[in-house]
């Protein structure tokens, strides 16, 4: 290949704007809609109810007992770029929200997180993918409002409305 073809070839903007990737994940890219408000791109798409009420009992506990998540996962081992092995993902909230937190962390909760939040290559051993995107967890932790009892996600709470009857 000469270089006046490999000049053509890396100013053909078609080319490069296509690459790999076809369909709504070459669009999402295109137009910069992968990136959140504060301009940092968001490997994960927005939650779904059972991550929406996995999020809520997590930060009705952040709130109760003052825990900084990111502060957590940078300690911790978490990189610059917003990604952390799932591993120790895992490691970081079994610990951080540990028995004496009363919050319970089982197979399930873990599995729907790292599904949801799961980015880069996929994981042969433990299925699914081998990173998780922990800043996309800290910044929809922080978009969650767990100080109303009657919040849709929460389990167990009375409605405002019963207190406002009663009153």
């Amino acid at each position: 290949m000469s270089a006046d073809e490999m000049i053509a070839l890396m100013n053909d903007t078609e080319l490069l704007m296509g690459g790999t990737t076809s369909g709504a994940a070459a669009t999402v890219m295109r137009t910069g809609a992968n990136r959140d408000a504060d301009g940092t791109i968001d490997r994960s798409p927005p939650p779904t109810p059972e991550v929406s009420a996995i999020l809520f009992d997590l930060k009705r506990v952040i709130d109760e007992y003052g825990i900084d998540m990111t502060l957590e996962f940078r300690t911790q081992g978490a990189t610059k770029y917003g990604t952390i092995t799932k591993s120790r993902f895992n490691s970081i909230l079994t610990t951080t929200f540990a028995a004496n937190t009363g919050f319970f962390w089982d197979d399930a909760k873990l599995n729907i997180l790292n599904g949801h939040y799961g980015t880069g290559a996929d994981d042969l051993n433990l299925k699914g993918k081998r990173l998780v995107a922990w800043m996309d967890v800290c910044e929809d932790l922080g978009e969650v409002d767990a100080s109303f009892p009657d919040n849709k996600y929460a389990h167990g709470q009375v409605f405002a409305a019963v207190y406002e009857t009663h009153l």
